[in-house]
């Protein structure tokens, strides 16, 4: 029994490793990088009193305004 679980073990520690090895490579080659992190939230304007949406690019850290709106109030992304 004890063999058994010994070999059970080395096979799921194997294919581990061969799967991970498999993600490192397809990432370094292929380019295939997850997108910019980014956070949306809402701010109100005080002359305009309503409340707009906004994106932040972490990567950039540019903000880049979503809407623009006078008398409607965008909440809540």
């Amino acid at each position: 029994m004890k063999f058994f679980i010994r070999m059970v073990l080395r096979l799921v520690i194997f294919i581990t490793l061969v799967m991970s090895l498999m993600c490192l490579i397809t990432l370094a080659v292929g380019g295939n990088l997850p997108p910019a992190p980014r956070i949306v939230y809402m701010a109100e304007k005080t002359d305009t009193q309503s409340w707009d949406l906004f994106m932040l690019d972490m990567r950039v850290g540019v903000t880049i305004r979503l809407t623009e709106s006078r008398f409607i109030n965008e909440r809540y992304p």
